[in-house]
Formats: structure tokens, C-alpha cells, sequence
């Protein structure tokens, strides 16, 4: 038989035995041997029922596991501050330890700015973080809620300078004890930690913000709450919350034909924040919240509808009539959409910080600076032009014609210029986060796409990994320039400078060593300004162009003036009168200083602190500290000099004249005057450009003055200043902030110090005194009155002091209108 034929036998012939076999299995032709068909449909079926069964089971049974991740990241519940994540040099950041209910001890954060005293805060924001993390995760929100953006937080509204914010771990997350969660234990310790906040700043309005999670628990807490018990408690903020438990488990699960989706009501704890929006209690906190209750909603959320938030905002509206703050007359409860925020960054958009700062602005008190962001606000009103940032609407219209664009108007660059500022915040502001994550964290300390599960397949562009520190390093290609006209010296003194204008003077193979290297010394005990760059003679090296080696790179002739300018100058008893007067005017007047002031305002500033730290207490060290704040005046006042970007150098110099405690005698009303007019020709040319100025100068006058730990000479150096300021400084800082009682109760009777004087001139500052006095008569009611304010106001020995004159007295409390 052919070999193809004997294939094809053997073929059928298999064939025919599977028939009986397929038979068999499906019950057409039964066997003995095979499996029955209701054994393999019924574990068809019957295996994957009892995995969705195992699978609700441990749902029910571990779900407070999935609601509250507080092992999440990895490292949540043993991160140390400053391990991975740094606050800022600005933020101070404490922690704290309250004890909860039982044996449970609750740990967090107490986050304020360093400037502030505790004693003078105002607002206290209580924060409800969310299901998974710490406190110390989160501490970028509260950075930039406290400080704003790293750039340009000048276009972005005032957050109050004396809030702090308390974050607190609830039991079983960060360091608190690892005790079950749950929605009782949840009120227990956010109690708690209200408490804590309302005892450590009794006389500070209390903010409740949540966050998801924490928003939910925060409208449950202020359900269950005495309002009469927590009287602190002025505003409530909820980011993104959710409605429910039940509600999410159904979200999370929107297949019907899924046995997940019928979960629901086997829920531990509901959270049902939307009934105890609907139906709050009426004594309860949540009552008296829900009018000035605000919800931030992200646009893109993709964890948390939208429409969960809108629902328990529409039912604060039901729950109790819309409120209005007193002072302002605008409205408490609003509704605020993030565009294009996901559900953990809204905190990452200016709208966001925008809205947390008016509204922490709306409920707080009225602090003692309020007038002087008054006063900022209407200057920056009234000078619109005025307004600019570090992208100058001058660079835009050189871009503009570049591009052969003319006729720009100053409207359109300014927007333009603003705009780019905003681009570079947001490209800076991005930077800092991803380098923070991959800087402090171990790429297996956060799980990848945490909130991205059950989403499918995400797809993403891999972006090419930059290094910053080489593109700094990077030489920057320089634009060509056009053909221009330039001035440059020929000669100074009989000596041609070296610079690419000019050929070099001598032949390279003739250079000599002759010349040395000016620097940095120290002569009679003063400190001379560094050259920025090498003589072009030193070594034997010609340099042809400039090679900086610093921050600055000055030509030869600038290096020559500012020789001479400094030894024109100091030291004091080595320098003649009219060379100085004649060295003060040319910084005065003279154009062209611009790339001098740095190593100017460095070699000031320097001067200033040696004076100020050594031991000297001669006639020199005075007039040198005289000396060196007329140069600063004169520096002010020359109006080619963009002084701006060195005002950080310049004021602390200022302010460690006025409030230094060891000046020399004969000096110190001369130096202290001196320091008060300049710091007040600065506020008056730079206050309306940078608004914070003024509040920030006066704050620490303030401080120097009422603070117990100061001494004499400070608190004169402090009212100095504030008679520098203007009359509604001195009135703050003397009657309404009590610092003449203070200086009063340390004066004896008959004292009649500079202190004392200093006080006397504030208030006739404040008030002239006439030239015909009629004292205050104790038996009249009204000047009996008048006496009694001014006892309360400024104590018994500047009262005894203003009774000499009733006019004057009313003067001084009341204005220069009579009481």
C-alpha cells in the first residue's frame, strides 16, 4: 500500500477513537472513564462565584484597611522630619504631642512662619489630612499656604501674616498610637486636637480644613460638636470631600453587574457628611458653620465626583441662610473650581492659595497691621505703572521687535510680562517638586500611580532627564549686537586702560610682575573692596575683554574709582572733609555706577556689622557708622542706580543702627535719627512697588518695642523708626499697641533720658503741641475722662507728662481733632 494512503487510514482511525471520548464527556454516549458534563459546568461557573465571594468577604472584612492607608507610602509611619522633606528656611516647623482619649497619644505639627511670635497669632488653621500619608508628607501645601510661590508672590492676595497651622495624626497614622481607626476614634482625636489649638491661642479664630477624607470627617465632627463649647471656631474649608462611604464604594464600583457594587450598606463607617449637612443639629458647630462654610473643588478630580462636593455645598445653603463678615460686607459661603486640578494638586494652582488667603482674611480678626496692607493696597491702586515684577514689560517689547512687532502698547507688554512671569513660577514650581521627590525620596518609597489603579493602561511620554546644574554651568550664547555707538575711556590719569577697545599697551613678551592684584585687606583696621577680576598685568597675562571671577566683573577704571571713592571716605580720621563731601556728591550724581553696586552695598554692609560687632566705642566708630549711612542716602538718592534687587542687604544694615543696644552715647541720637531718615527715604521710594515693605518694617519696630526682653536703647531705636514711618506708625506703635506704657514702666520719676525724649517727640509727631497750654482740670467730667484714657493708654508717667496740655492730650489719643 502506498505510504500516502497509510497516512490517511491512521488519521481517520484517530479520529474515530476521539469520537466516543467527546461523546462521552457530553453526555451524548456516556463512559465510565470520563468526567461528567455538571462537574465541568458547574466549576466553570462555581470558581469564579467563589472568588468574588472570597474577594467581598476580605472586602468587608479588611475595609477599614482600604479607607484608612495609613501604611502609605511605605515609609508613612516611621518618616522623621527632615528626612526626606525640608521645610523651608522661612517656616518653622515644631511637634507637638496631645494626649488623646484613654491611653492614645496623637502626634503633629505646629507650622508657622519664624517671623511670627506666638503670642501674636491670629489664626489658627486645624488641618483634616487625608486617608493615607502624614503630616510631614503634606508639608508643601503648608508652605506654600504660609508663604505663597517660591516666585513672583507678589500678584498673588495676602495669606495673614500671624496664622499657623496644626496638622495632627490621627490615631494609627505617623507616630500616633497604632489603635484601630474608626469613625468614632476619628472625632475623638480631631476633638483633641481642637482643643489643643484653642488652649495654646485662646484669643485666635480657629479654621477647620479638610481634605477629602478630612473634609468628610471635619462636617461629621462639626455635627456632633457643642457650638456654645467651641465658641474659637470661625471657618470651615473642605477640599474635594466626598459625600459618604456608601456613596464612593459605589463610585469606585459603577458596574451594576459586579457584586461589588452592592457593598455599600456593609459599611463600618458611613461618614455620611451629606445628611449632617442636611440636618444639622441646632446647637451644634456644624449649625453655625454651615453659612460660612467654603468648598474647593478640583475640576479634573479623578477620584472624587465633582458633583459630591456641589451637593454638600447646596446643602449648606438649605441648612442655614448666607452670612456676611461685618467688616468687609462679602460673602463667607462660596464655591471655588480649580480648573484643570487633579484631587492632590489643586494646592499647586494660584487660584487655590487665592481663594485660602481671602477667605482666611475674611474670618480672622483684625490684626495690628491691617492698616498698613490698607495703605499699601491704596498706594499700589493709585500707581498702577508702577507695578512690576522681575519680566519687565521693556523686555517684552525687545522681543517684540526681534520679531519685527512695533507699535506694542505699554497695556499689552505689561500683560504679556505678566503672564511670562506666571509661565517661569509654574516651570520653577514644578522643578522644585520633582527634584524634591527624587532628591529626599527612594524611588521605592512612593508607589507608582497611586491613584491611577483600575484606570487601565496608562500611557505616558518618556521625558529626557535634564541636569540642571550642568545647563547652569553651561556658557550662554551670546546674541549678536548691532552696530551702536559706545563710550569708553581712553586714558585715566596718563594710563590707557586695557579693554577690547583699546590695543594693549605693552608687548606681551615685556610684561612684567610689577603691578600686584588689588584684593580684599585689611588697613588701620578697615575692610577695603576686592577686585572682581585680576589686573590685566598680573603674572605677566594680559586679558584682553573681561573674565569675571566673581559675581561682577568691573573694568580697570571702575576698579580705580571705587579705590579711591572708599579711601575718600574711611576711615574717618584719616580722610579730609572735603574729599569726602566731594566723594558723597559724585555717588550721588553721577550715571554709569550701576555694575559698582554690588561691591558698594557689600562693602557697606560689611563696614557696618565690624563697627556694630567690635569692641570699639571711640568717637571713630561713630562717625564711621555716620559715614556709612550717608553713603547709603546718597546711594538712594542717585537716580541712575536701580537699587531694588540689594534692598535685602541694605535694610538690615539700617535696622541693626536703629535698634543696636550698645551705640556709643555721644552717637547714638545722631546714628539713630540718621538710620530712621534713611529706612524712611526708602519705604517712600520703594513701599508702592513692593507693598510688604512697609508691613514687614513695622512689624519688627513693633517687636522691638513691646517686647519684655529688650533693652532701653533698642525701644528708642524702635520709636526712631516709627517717627521715620509717619504718624499712623507712631500711633500704633505708641498708644494703640501700649508701647509708651511699657517704656513708661520703666522710667522712674523725673527721668529724663533720650528714651524719654524720644517718646515726648514721637507724640508731638504725632500731635503738635500748642503754644498756649491749659491743663487738664480733674474735677471737669470730660478732662476727669480724658485723664482716666490717657492712665489706660499710655500709664502714669507719660499721662502725668500730656495733662500739662488738654488740647494736646486729646491730640494724642484722639487726633488733631478735639475729643
Amino acid at each position: 500500500m502506498p505510504a500516502q494512503q497509510t497516512g490517511e487510514l491512521n488519521q481517520i482511525y484517530k479520529c474515530h477513537r476521539a469520537v466516543p471520548f467527546l461523546s462521552s464527556a457530553l453526555a451524548l454516549n456516556p463512559s465510565p472513564d470520563a468526567p461528567s458534563g455538571w462537574l465541568i459546568l458547574g466549576t466553570m461557573i462555581g470558581f469564579p462565584l467563589a472568588l468574588w465571594a472570597y474577594k467581598c468577604i476580605m472586602m468587608v472584612l479588611l475595609q477599614r484597611k482600604f479607607i484608612y492607608m495609613s501604611y502609605l507610602p511605605p515609609t508613612a509611619r516611621t518618616e522623621e522630619l527632615g528626612q526626606f522633606a525640608t521645610p523651608s528656611k522661612e517656616i518653622s516647623c515644631e511637634e507637638v504631642r496631645i494626649e488623646g482619649e484613654g491611653s492614645i497619644v496623637l502626634y503633629g505639627l505646629l507650622i508657622r512662619k519664624r517671623s511670627i511670635s506666638p503670642q501674636l497669632v491670629k489664626s489658627v488653621v486645624v488641618y483634616f489630612q487625608g486617608n493615607a500619608g502624614n503630616p510631614i508628607t503634606r508639608l508643601p501645601i503648608f508652605e506654600r499656604l504660609l508663604l505663597g510661590p517660591r516666585l513672583f508672590s507678589m500678584h498673588d492676595s495676602e495669606m495673614p501674616e500671624d496664622t499657623v497651622i496644626l496638622a495632627v495624626a490621627p490615631r494609627s497614622y505617623w507616630k500616633s498610637s497604632s489603635a484601630r481607626p474608626s469613625e468614632a476614634g476619628f472625632i475623638s482625636d480631631y476633638t483633641k486636637a481642637i482643643t489643643y489649638a484653642m488652649t495654646c491661642f485662646p484669643e485666635a479664630s480657629i479654621i477647620l480644613y479638610g481634605h477629602s477624607l478630612g473634609g468628610t470627617v471635619a462636617v461629621c465632627l462639626s455635627a456632633q460638636l457643642k457650638a456654645r463649647e467651641f465658641p474659637n471656631v470661625k471657618g470651615l474649608i473642605l477640599e474635594n470631600p466626598f459625600t459618604s462611604i456608601p456613596a464612593m464604594v459605589e463610585v469606585l464600583y459603577p458596574q451594576t453587574w459586579l457584586p461589588y457594587h452592592y457593598l455599600s450598606p456593609l459599611a463600618f463607617d458611613k461618614w455620611d457628611a451629606l445628611s449632617a449637612m442636611q440636618q444639622p443639629p441646632a446647637d451644634s458647630l456644624l449649625s453655625a458653620l454651615a453659612g460660612v462654610v467654603m468648598v474647593v473643588l478640583s475640576e479634573k478630580d479623578e477620584i472624587v465626583p465633582k458633583s459630591m462636593g456641589t451637593s454638600i455645598f447646596n446643602s449648606s445653603v438649605l441648612a442655614k441662610p448666607m452670612t456676611e463678615n461685618e467688616s468687609e460686607g462679602r460673602k463667607l459661603r462660596r464655591l471655588v473650581v480649580i480648573d484643570r486640578a487633579l484631587h492632590e494638586d489643586a494646592w499647586e494652582r494660584r487660584k487655590w492659595r487665592m481663594a485660602m488667603g481671602e477667605y482666611i482674611s475674611s474670618v480672622r480678626p483684625v490684626s495690628r497691621n491691617v492698616f498698613l496692607h490698607k495703605m499699601s493696597k491704596q498706594k499700589a491702586r493709585a500707581n498702577p505703572t508702577q507695578l512690576s515684577g522681575l519680566y519687565k514689560a521693556e523686555s517684552v517689547r525687545d522681543v517684540a521687535e526681534s520679531l519685527n512687532i512695533s507699535g506694542l502698547s505699554d497695556t499689552v507688554a505689561s500683560a504679556l510680562a505678566s503672564d511670562v512671569e506666571y509661565r517661569i513660577h509654574q516651570v520653577v514650581e514644578s522643578h522644585y517638586t520633582v527634584t524634591s521627590h527624587i532628591t529626599h525620596r527612594p524611588s521605592d518609597a512612593l508607589p507608582p500611580y497611586p491613584h491611577m489603579q483600575g484606570a487601565g493602561t496608562v500611557y505616558f511620554v518618556e521625558d529626557e532627564e535634564i541636569d540642571f546644574d550642568r545647563v547652569i554651568r553651561e556658557d550662554k550664547i551670546a546674541l549678536p549686537k548691532g552696530p551702536r555707538w559706545t563710550a569708553h575711556w581712553l586714558a585715566v590719569e596718563g594710563v590707557q586702560p586695557l579693554i577690547p577697545e583699546n590695543p594693549p599697551a605693552i608687548p606681551k613678551e615685556q610684561e612684567g610682575d610689577g603691578v600686584s592684584k588689588p584684593g580684599t585687606s585689611r588697613q588701620n583696621g578697615y575692610m577695603t573692596p576686592a577686585s572682581d577680576r585680576a589686573s590685566p598685568l598680573q603674572n605677566g597675562k594680559p586679558q584682553q575683554g573681561h573674565q569675571a571671577h566673581g559675581k561682577t566683573t568691573l573694568s580697570r577704571e571702575l576698579q580705580l574709582y571705587l579705590t579711591r571713592l572708599t579711601s575718600s571716605l574711611l576711615p574717618p580720621s584719616q580722610t579730609e572733609p572735603a574729599r569726602r563731601t566731594a566723594a558723597l556728591s559724585s555717588l550721588a550724581t553721577d550715571a554709569g555706577l550701576q555694575p559698582l553696586l554690588p561691591n558698594l552695598v557689600s562693602w557697606v554692609t560689611r563696614n557696618i556689622v565690624r563697627a556694630l560687632q567690635g569692641g570699639e566705642r571711640s568717637e571713630d566708630a561713630g562717625a564711621e557708622l555716620n559715614i556709612l549711612l550717608d553713603t547709603i542716602e546718597k546711594i538712594l538718592k542717585n537716580p541712575s542706580l536701580f537699587v531694588e534687587p540689594y534692598l535685602h542687604q541694605i535694610l538690615p544694615a539700617i535696622l541693626s543702627t536703629l535698634l543696636h543696644s550698645e551705640l556709643l552715647p555721644a552717637w547714638s541720637t545722631t546714628l539713630r535719627t540718621k538710620a530712621a531718615q534713611v529706612m524712611s527715604q526708602l519705604l517712600t521710594q520703594h513701599s508702592t512697588t513692593y507693598p510688604s515693605l512697609s508691613p514687614r518694617i513695622m512689624k519688627t519696630l513693633l517687636l522691638a518695642l513691646i517686647s519684655s526682653d529688650k533693652k532701653k536703647s533698642t525701644r528708642e531705636g524702635a520709636i526712631r523708626g516709627l517717627m521715620g514711618i509717619g504718624k499712623e506708625a507712631i500711633r500704633k506703635g505708641l498708644v494703640e499697641s501700649g508701647g509708651a506704657k511699657i517704656v513708661g514702666s520703666e522710667c522712674t520719676f523725673g527721668d529724663q533720658g533720650t528714651l524719654v525724649s524720644a517718646v515726648m517727640a514721637a507724640f508731638e509727631v504725632l500731635s503738635p503741641r500748642p503754644q498756649y497750654t491749659m491743663p487738664l482740670n480733674p474735677n471737669d467730667p470730660s478732662d476727669a475722662e480724658i485723664l482716666h484714657q490717657l492712665r489706660d493708654t499710655l500709664g502714669e508717667f507719660f499721662a502725668e507728662r500730656l495733662a500739662v496740655d488738654g488740647r494736646w492730650a486729646r491730640g494724642v489719643l484722639f487726633g488733631d481733632q478735639d475729643g
